[in-house]
């Protein structure tokens, strides 16, 4: 069985937006493959936080540079004013390689954003990004 074309979704800057045109191509039906990809990019919220939680600090406190990035963008988080709750949203709306939980968990954390409002930003965010894809791929192997 080709069920390994879900796990996509785990790998960062492919996620939702490579697994659910993936798992259509493949033969999967629609209703299926966005509740999959859907439900397993959610769970890629807490996976991405405990990584962050886990990785930053002692990177921090290895390497220098890595914290004077660090401090470096907390600064300017704290003077571009952060659009928060609703920016983070778009982002993870915005159905582009790049903009997707992974990304959206690293903001929120250089944001220090509580992790329950991020969370149901990105989730919002996650379920746009699906409804999106899952639109332009019906209609993209509607007409093959």
């Amino acid at each position: 069985m080709d069920w390994w074309v879900f796990f996509l979704t785990f790998v960062p800057f492919l996620e939702l937006r490579a697994s659910l045109p993936a798992a259509l191509a493949m033969g999967f039906s629609l209703s299926f493959s966005l509740a999959v990809c859907v439900i397993l990019n959610i769970l890629v919220i807490p996976l991405a936080f405990f990584l962050l939680d886990w990785i930053v600090p002692p990177l921090r406190r290895r390497f220098e540079i890595v914290d004077r990035l660090y401090k470096w963008g907390l600064r300017r988080a704290a003077t571009r004013n952060p659009a928060g709750f609703l920016g983070l949203f778009a982002f993870v709306a915005i159905p582009l390689p790049g903009t997707g939980v992974y990304s959206g968990c690293l903001i929120a954390h250089v944001l220090s954003m509580r992790r329950s409002a991020a969370t149901l930003a990105m989730t919002f965010g996650v379920l746009v990004a699906a409804v999106l894809i899952a639109t332009v791929s019906w209609f993209s192997f509607s007409l093959i």
